[in-house]
């Protein structure tokens, strides 16, 4: 099989994968509910072509697998060898299929990732994070740091954290002002010093 045509395939299966479970489902909610989320770009150019593989009756069978199972490794791969197969029968096809992928690459249309956290975007993306998943926080500033659980934490220059008397306070040394204080009579630390002039502590109450 022609490695471009692989390729091809690849890269459209991909890029269809998020879409799937609205192109099988199609109708005017589906449409809606498809380009709001994905945007209408990306969602255009999606239904432009899934409408020339479609007809193509292991295609379908191969969609909807993976639209069940958008996670499963091999079952994108069969997606993918469904799009390949189709485009090496039917060279028309190809040409076509060839076409509209061009057209969507001109508009910027990209997957960032597959599956229930799925990200498409239509145009230009600069400047930006994208993060998909549960529970995740992006802060873009000075000191970017993600928290699950923690106390007597100091973020800053110079920032410190001390125990006095079976109590934990961070200080901030620059401002010399208490800006955490927690009642802990036994505990065990971690103390982690990668970040530029910061220190940070993590106990446990035994």
């Amino acid at each position: 099989m022609d490695p471009n045509v692989v390729e091809l395939a690849q890269k459209i299966g991909a890029f269809l994968l998020p879409l799937l479970p609205y192109l099988l489902k199609a109708g005017e909610e589906a449409d809606k509910e498809a380009g709001k989320k994905f945007g209408g770009e990306a969602w255009e150019q999606a239904k432009a072509l899934w409408g020339k593989l479609a007809p193509n009756e292991r295609m379908h069978k191969a969609a909807e697998a993976a639209a069940a199972l958008p996670e499963n490794p091999a079952i994108q791969q069969g997606l993918a060898a469904e799009i390949a197969r189709a485009l090496e029968e039917d060279r028309d096809l190809q040409q076509e299929i060839a076409r509209l992928w061009g057209e969507a690459q001109a508009a910027g249309v990209t997957v960032i990732a597959g599956g229930e956290h799925a990200v498409a975007i239509g145009g230009d993306v600069t400047g930006s994070v994208i993060v998909t998943g549960d529970r995740n926080t992006v802060q873009q500033g000075k000191y970017n740091i993600q928290i699950d659980q923690a106390s007597g934490l100091a973020i800053g220059d110079g920032a410190t954290v001390h125990r006095d008397a079976g109590q934990l306070q961070a200080v901030d040394l620059h401002h010399r002002r208490r800006t955490r204080r927690c009642n802990a009579p036994m505990m065990t630390w971690l103390h982690c010093n990668n970040l530029p002039s910061m220190v940070f502590y993590r106990y446990e109450i035994r």
